[in-house]
């Protein structure tokens, strides 16, 4: 995923680097809020994790556990 971000980016502020040594990527980038980021967040969830904003990373939790739930 970190090779495909670097290929095509957001946007220009974006920004991708290891995250701690571990082998894993941070990609940062200021992106509006909208339907496609989410729906493209939730396409990718098994390969993403979003930290910030707060808010947003809380949303998914939520969209995640709902469909969690459903195949319990």
């Amino acid at each position: 995923m970190a090779l495909i971000l670097q290929e095509s980016h957001l946007n220009e502020s974006q920004t991708v680097s290891d995250a701690d040594g571990s082998g894993f990527r941070m990609l940062t980038a200021e992106v509006l809020d909208t339907w496609q980021l989410r729906w493209w967040i939730m396409g990718e969830v098994d390969r993403v994790e979003v930290l910030l904003p707060i808010e947003l990373r809380q949303d998914i939790q939520g969209m995640l556990a709902r469909a969690h739930a459903q195949y319990l």
